[in-house]
């Protein structure tokens, strides 16, 4: 296909360190994805430009000397859109990323690192296979479809790293699960993962099924957006779902409340969700509640994960 404007990703790329910024231009012109880079060192330009102006990527660093981080937190929602990546770049590799960033829209956290530049160069991969599905036939079905998420490959990868799916049962995310069931009073609560082509459940409560295509998860459209969890109070009302075969057939979902569980990096891999076969509306305690039982996931998810490559390494 020759290559025409549309097919080259724009980038802002705002950073104060004139090698950084340098490292990051060179990676992304050896990714062999056209770009066309836009640099500001004033983050405030940075930002005023990004709400101005049309950009498939913006990177930002994360910490600038006269631009808090809290600063930086308060303007990024205006700035996301679901066709737009938000990428943060830190020089403290292995930082812990608060989930702010993750409700502020961020799609993932890169470090400044050789880890971290293959990661960027992946990003970029991302976003253009995202513009070839957009221009992809998408099939015709009676309910909707989640399209992949923007930085999908980056998320699949990350998943894949977890070694996670058809593994054991995990007594932690067993009882994190029965916890969901009971706070929403719901039959069935799951920790789901969306893999490439199904969503798999490492934890089931009141669910005989262990997967389902992901094309009618539920769970895959609420990663599409991990900013917030998706509530659907009825599933025969929305346009959505009510023909969805988990709807229409066995396990008859009227009722979804999903909390999305993203990685350090915040990339999104599942969620914990709870489900009924009546409609239904959570207070805001039991949402509360489910965002901190979905947290304790995360850390399940992450300690098992850990524990899985340090018995590869000895193995």
């Amino acid at each position: 296909m020759p290559e025409t404007l549309k097919d080259v990703l724009r980038v802002l790329l705002v950073d104060d360190d004139d090698v950084d910024t340098m490292s990051a231009q060179r990676v992304m012109k050896r990714s062999g994805v056209p770009v066309e880079v836009a640099c500001e060192s004033d983050v405030r330009v940075g930002l005023a430009r990004a709400s101005q102006e049309e950009f498939d990527l913006l990177i930002f660093d994360l910490i600038h000397p006269a631009f808090t981080r809290e600063q930086l937190l308060a303007a990024l929602p205006a700035l996301a859109t679901e066709r737009r990546a938000i990428v943060l770049r830190t020089a403290a590799e292995g930082q812990l990323v608060p989930h702010e960033f993750v409700e502020a829209g961020v799609a993932t956290v890169l470090s400044k690192s050789a880890q971290g530049d293959e990661s960027l160069a992946r990003v970029l991969g991302d976003l253009q296979g995202a513009r070839l599905e957009e221009r992809a036939a998408a099939p015709q079905r009676p309910y909707a479809v989640a399209p992949s998420t923007l930085l999908e490959g980056s998320r699949l990868a990350k998943l894949e790293s977890y070694a996670v799916l058809d593994a054991p049962p995990e007594p932690l995310l067993d009882r994190l699960t029965e916890l969901a069931s009971k706070v929403c009073g719901t039959p069935i609560a799951l920790v789901s993962l969306i893999d490439a082509k199904r969503q798999w459940f490492k934890s089931r409560v009141g669910l005989d099924a262990s997967e389902t295509p992901r094309e009618v998860a539920f769970c895959a459209h609420a990663i599409h957006d991990p900013s917030r969890p998706l509530e659907v109070r009825d599933a025969h009302t929305d346009p959505r779902f009510r023909e969805n075969p988990l709807v229409t057939g066995d396990p008859n979902v009227r009722f979804y409340f999903g909390v999305p569980l993203t990685t350090e990096e915040c990339l999104p891999l599942g969620t914990l969700c709870a489900i009924d076969t009546k409609p239904r509306e959570l207070s805001d305690e039991q949402r509360k509640t489910m965002v901190d039982l979905a947290r304790l996931a995360e850390d399940g998810l992450r300690i098992e994960a850990a524990i899985r490559a340090a018995e590869a390494r000895f193995a």
